[in-house]
C-alpha cells in the first residue's frame, strides 16, 4: 500500500523551542588548554591537533610513539573537576566505554589525571569524518544512508543489550572512518539502566532534559531520566530523514520518497521510528535494522573481469566445436523436428505409517552430486534470509538457493539443510560459501539435533546430513523424527509406535519406556520430553515418564535450553523456565541454541533467549509469511 505523503504526529514546539544542545544547565564555557598546554600536560605524547570541544571537555588528537598509533584525548575542564557531579558523569562515560567491546562503538583505551588535574580517558582515533559532515556537504545518498543506519542499529542493540542508553544519538556522534565504517561516539550522556546493570548510578535530575533538542525524543525532552533505549530510536529516525532529505523532521513534514525520490518503504520505517509514542515505536533496533534492509539481490556483480573473460572463452570453445559439428554432420530434412523428451514425473509420496509395506533393503548413499546441466532460477527470491545479529556473508544460504522454493529447513551453525517441496534435498556450508550440494537422496521430513541434520526417507529410512552434502544411514522402520536441543541425540517413533533413542555418532539406538507417543524432544539439558495422544506432558525421570499436571494439553513443543509449550488456547509456557510478558493468541514456536521465536496468526512474532542481546526483539513478518525457521546462530529464514 502506497504511504500518505505527509507524516504527522509530534510535537514541534516541545522539541525546537530549546537550544540545539542542552544539558543539566551546569556546562561551562571554558577555553581548552592550547596545544602547547596540551603538549605539557601528556609529554609522552605528541599532540598533533584539537578535534571539537565543548561544555563537557575537549577532544585532541594525538600520537603514541611507543605503540605507533594515533589517539583521541578527551580532557574535562579544569573548572568542571571541581564538581563531584560533573567528575561523576565523566567518570561514568569512562566506565560505560570500557564495558562498551563493538567494532561500531568507538573503544576506550584508558583513563586517569592530568598533572594539572584533568580528568582525562584515551579513545580509539577514527581516521574520517563525522556523519554531520557528510550530510553538510550533501554526499549521503540512499544506499548510504541504510548503510550507516544498519551499523548504527548493530552498535545501538549491543549498546541496548548491556542495559546502555546512549541519550545523543546525531549525526556529529556518528564518525565515518576510512573504510566508510559508522562508529558511534560520546556516551557522556548515556544512561545505564539500573535493571540490567544492578548498582548502576544514573546521573539525569528528575525532570530535566539532556541531550540535543532537534533528535531527542518527546518524553526525552519532558524527563530524560525516563527516557530508555526507543529514545535511541527515535534519534536515530531523525538522523535517517536528515540523511534521505538534508533536512531535520520538523513539526508536519513530507515523506522522505516525496522530497528526496528515495524508496517509499524507507517511508515506513521513518514514520515508524519517529512515533511520539515510544510503544508505537521499533521496539528494538534490530526490527527497525531488518526493516531498512532492502531484499538482497540474486546476483552478485563480480569485481574482477577474469569470470567473465573465462565464461567467454567457453562459450566461443563450445561455438567452434558446435560449428564442426554442423559442418561434418548431413543435411536434416526442413520438415524434420526435434525429439522432446517426457516430462519428469512426481516423486511418489508413501504413506509413513502404513505397515503392511516393509522397508526395501537400504542401498549405500551416493555421495553428493551437483546437477551442472541444470539452468539457474531467476526472478525474485521466493526466500527471505536474515540474522538477529551480525554474521559473516558466508553464514548465509548462497543467493540461488533463495530463488527455489522451500518446504522445510534446518539451519545450523555452520550451514544449514534445506528441503524442497519434490523432496529433493539442498545443503550449503560455510567452508564451501556460495556452493550448494544436492545429496541424491529423496525425503518426506527434515529436524534437528543439536548441530546436525537428520532427515527420513518415505520408506522409514533415517539419516545424517551435514552441511557438505555427505550422508550416513542412521535406523530403519522409522515413523517420524522429532527435534533436539542436544549434540550427538535424537528421538524417533518406530513404525510399531515404539520411541526410540539415537545415539548419532555411535549409530545405536536404545528403547525408551513404552506409551502412545503423539510427539517428543529432548532439551539441552538432556532431559527427555515426551506428550501422549491425550497430548499431556511427560518427563523420562529413571526410565519412568512422570506426567506434568500443570501443563494444559500441548499443540506443540520446541526446545532450546529450555523446553517451550504451546497449548491449545495459544497461551506459552516454560516448565522450570521463563517466557517474556505480553505474548498472547500464539500460533507456532521453535528454538534453536539460545533463540526462541513465537508467532501470532496474523503475523507478529517475538524472538528471545540467551544470545538475544538487546533483549525481546518484537517483529513484523511480511505479508504471505507462512513459514519460519531460526538458527543457532540467530539466522531467520522466511517464505
Amino acid at each position: 500500500m502506497k504511504p500518505p505523503p505527509i507524516i504527522s504526529g509530534l510535537d514541534p514546539a516541545a522539541l525546537f523551542d530549546m537550544a540545539a544542545t542542552a544539558g543539566d544547565g551546569d556546562e561551562l564555557e571554558w577555553e581548552p588548554p592550547s596545544l602547547e598546554e596540551a603538549a605539557a600536560l601528556f609529554p609522552r605524547w605528541q599532540v598533533l591537533r584539537l578535534l571539537g570541544r565543548g561544555g563537557m571537555g575537549a577532544v585532541y588528537q594525538m600520537h603514541q610513539p611507543d605503540l605507533e598509533r594515533d589517539v583521541a584525548v578527551k580532557l574535562l575542564p579544569i573548572e568542571a573537576c571541581r564538581d563531584e557531579h560533573q567528575v561523576e558523569r565523566f567518570r561514568r562515560e569512562a566506565r560505560t566505554l570500557a564495558k562498551l567491546r563493538h567494532p561500531g562503538i568507538v573503544a576506550l583505551h584508558e583513563s586517569g589525571l592530568s598533572p594539572a588535574g584533568h580528568f582525562y580517558f584515551v579513545m580509539e582515533y577514527v581516521d574520517g569524518s563525522t556523519l554531520g559532515e557528510l550530510i553538510a556537504a550533501g554526499k549521503v545518498d540512499a544506499a548510504i544512508a541504510i548503510a550507516v543506519t544498519t551499523q548504527v542499529c548493530e552498535a545501538l542493540a549491543y549498546a541496548h543489550g548491556l542495559g546502555v542508553v546512549h541519550r545523543d544519538i546525531k549525526p556529529s556522534n556518528i564518525l565515518l572512518d576510512s573504510s566508510g565504517r559508522a562508529k558511534v561516539a560520546d556516551f557522556g550522556l548515556a544512561r545505564v539502566d539500573q535493571v540490567a546493570a544492578a548498582g548502576a548510578l544514573d546521573l539525569s535530575r528528575t525532570g530535566t532534559f539532556m541531550g540535543t533538542a532537534a533528535y531527542a525524543a518527546p518524553e526525552q525532552v519532558r524527563d530524560a531520566s525516563k527516557a530508555d533505549h526507543r529514545a535511541d530510536i527515535y534519534a536515530l529516525g531523525v538522523l535517517l530523514y536528515e540523511m534521505l532529505t538534508g533536512e531535520l523532521p520538523r513539526g508536519v513534514f513530507q515523506a522522505p520518497s516525496r522530497k528526496s525520490g528515495s524508496d517509499t518503504h524507507l517511508d515506513d520505517v521513518v514514520r515508524r521510528a519517529l512515533q511520539e509514542r515510544p510503544e508505537d515505536r521499533y521496539q528494538a533496533a534490530a526490527e527497525l535494522k531488518q526493516d531498512i534492509t532492502p531484499p538482497a539481490s540474486p546476483i552478485r556483480k563480480s569485481k574482477s573481469p577474469l569470470p567473465w573473460l573465462a565464461a567467454l572463452l567457453v562459450i566461443l570453445l563450445a561455438a567452434g566445436g558446435a560449428w564442426q559439428l554442423m559442418r561434418k554432420a548431413p543435411q536434416a530434412k526442413e520438415s524434420a523436428t526435434l525429439p522432446v523428451a517426457p516430462a519428469p514425473s512426481e516423486p511418489k509420496q508413501e504413506n509413513l505409517i502404513r505397515k503392511e509395506s516393509p522397508p526395501p533393503e537400504v542401498a549405500k548413499p551416493a555421495p553428493p552430486t551437483r546437477t551442472p546441466d541444470a539452468p539457474a532460477p531467476t526472478g525474485e527470491p521466493l526466500v527471505k534470509v536474515w540474522s538477529i545479529e551480525p554474521l559473516p556473508p558466508s553464514a548465509q544460504p548462497p543467493a540461488e538457493l533463495l530463488l527455489r522454493p522451500w518446504k522445510d529447513a534446518v539451519l545450523l551453525a555452520t550451514g544449514g539443510v534445506v528441503l524442497h517441496p519434490d523432496s529433493t534435498l539442498s545443503c550449503w556450508s560455510e567452508n564451501a560459501p556460495g556452493k550448494i550440494m544436492k545429496p541424491s537422496l529423496e525425503v518426506s521430513a527434515v529436524s534437528g539435533a543439536g548441530d546436525t541434520a537428520l532427515a527420513l526417507t518415505a520408506n522409514g529410512e533415517l539419516h545424517r546430513l551435514s552441511p557438505d552434502g555427505s550422508i550416513k544411514h542412521l535406523t530403519s522402520e522409522i515413523r517420524g523424527i522429532f527435534s533436539s536441543a542436544q549434540a550427538g541425540r535424537a528421538v524417533a517413533v518406530k513404525k510399531d509406535g515404539n520411541a526410540i533413542l539415537i545415539n548419532i555418532s555411535a549409530g545405536t539406538t536404545e528403547s525408551l519406556p513404552a506409551m502412545a507417543f503423539s510427539s517428543l524432544a529432548i532439551t539441552a539439558d538432556g532431559m527427555i520430553w515426551a506428550t501422549d495422544e491425550a497430548r499431556q506432558l511427560h518427563r523420562l525421570k529413571e526410565d519412568t515418564w512422570i506426567p506434568e499436571s500443570d501443563i494444559p494439553p500441548v499443540a506443540q513443543m520446541a526446545t532450546g535450553d529450555q523446553l517451550l509449550v504451546l497449548d491449545d488456547r495459544g497461551h506459552l509456557q516454560s516448565p522450570g523456565g521463563t517466557v517474556p510478558d505480553g505474548l498472547s493468541a500464539i500460533a507456532s514456536i521453535q528454538a534453536a541454541s539460545g533463540y526462541y521465536l513465537a508467532a501470532t496468526s496474523s503475523g507478529r512474532y517475538t524472538i528471545w533467549g540467551s544470545s538475544v542481546s538487546d533483549g525481546p526483539q518484537r517483529l513484523r513478518g511480511a505479508e504471505g509469511i507462512t513459514h519460519r525457521r531460526i538458527g543457532r546462530k540467530g539466522l531467520v529464514a522466511e517464505w
